[in-house]
């Protein structure tokens, strides 16, 4: 799939933040699917997919739950380079359980323990200022930032970035009002949050460079403002829609934020400044039809799995212009299972290598 083209060539997207392994724990079976993930780390593979050049800036180590993202982001074409920056941590792991309530509606719960045996897995550790510093000038000669944690690299990053004329997109996990939030938002050109994490994010500071704030509402849609002279526009809402077939809406926000990407920023901050209104009620809406796509499936990227990569791209061009995309599976191309012999929790290979 082709993205939009700016100056020549595909837009590049660099981002900075949370790249985890993901495993998805089915409740029937127990059986467990692991993909890249957090939420850095899917917005980067899905603007991979849709033709974008994307580089996380990580400090993931080597170990088993660090090669099983790499590979899975080699296997979407993300960029490598920057995942493994300074001194390495850890890779974080997140465990996602999928349920059923008592009247049959999925659900799902996230944990950092082991399915197996409990023990507390890895956690998020940002790029520090001082492994950023050596990559600085390469990385800023990307068109857009993302960054999803606020850290002290990440507003030296964002420094940088506004610059050297790129879009800065910030998506706060929390609304907690400290340093490094506040002054990420004065570099901010697009800021995107959960109604449900963050309350009225736009209020703690509008930056002067803040061209447009997105809250998501989950079933009660979005709503947004733009810039409107030295102060935001009233707030505008659109509705949320409704998928074919309801079985998980992990992720969901994520693919929101990279439909907002691709509609939005694939021409580079001149024309994000100047897009009018009625482009910016289509990307959003593009974007709201993303994630109500991805709640068909299972995972924060299920739909990129089950579906043979032809039929993602058909996907994907379908839902610019139609609210729901029905497309049959390929069973053939399956996301890879983990396995206790995995050994992506030290726990358990410790106890498998005493019943040895």
């Amino acid at each position: 799939m082709q993205a939009e083209k700016h100056a020549g060539r595909n837009p590049s997207i660099i981002g900075i933040g949370l790249l985890a392994l993901d495993l998805l724990v089915q409740e029937a079976s127990e059986d467990v699917i692991a993909t890249a993930g957090g939420t850095c780390g899917n917005v980067m593979t899905i603007m991979a997919s849709l033709g974008w050049r994307a580089s996380p800036l990580a400090r993931i180590s080597a170990d088993a739950a660090g090669v099983a993202v790499a590979k899975d982001l080699k296997y979407w074409n993300v960029d490598l380079r920057y995942i493994r920056l300074g001194s390495e941590a850890p890779t974080p792991i997140i465990v996602e359980r999928l349920r059923k309530d008592p009247a049959g509606i999925p659900f799902h719960s996230f944990s950092f323990s082991c399915p197996w045996c409990g023990t507390r897995l890895p956690g998020y550790q940002a790029v520090t200022a001082l492994s950023l510093a050596p990559v600085l000038s390469e990385v800023i000669n990307s068109d857009v930032l993302f960054i999803d944690r606020p850290s002290r690299a990440a507003l030296d990053l964002a420094k940088a970035a506004t610059a050297a004329g790129m879009i800065v997109v910030f998506e706060p996990s929390s609304g907690r009002n400290e340093g490094n939030f506040t002054k990420i938002l004065e570099y901010t050109h697009i800021l995107k949050y959960s109604q449900d994490r963050v309350a009225n994010a736009g209020d703690m500071g509008w930056g002067k460079q803040m061209l447009l704030e997105v809250e998501t509402l989950g079933r009660g849609g979005l709503r947004f403002r733009k810039q409107g002279g030295r102060a935001p526009t009233t707030w505008h809402y659109l509705q949320a829609n409704r998928p074919e077939k309801f079985l998980d809406s992990c992720g969901s926000g994520d693919w929101t934020t990279a439909g907002i990407l691709h509609d939005l920023c694939g021409h580079g901050l001149g024309h994000l400044r100047n897009v009018p209104m009625k482009k910016i009620v289509e990307g959003l809406s593009f974007a709201q039809r993303l994630g109500s796509w991805n709640c068909e499936f299972s995972g924060a990227r299920g739909g990129m799995y089950k579906l043979a990569r032809s039929s993602y791209s058909a996907a994907i061009k379908r839902l610019r212009t139609s609210k729901s995309v029905v497309l049959p599976l390929d069973e053939k191309q399956r996301i890879p299972h983990a396995s206790r012999e995995a050994q992506l929790c030290m726990a358990c290979d410790q106890s498998v290598r005493r019943r040895a």
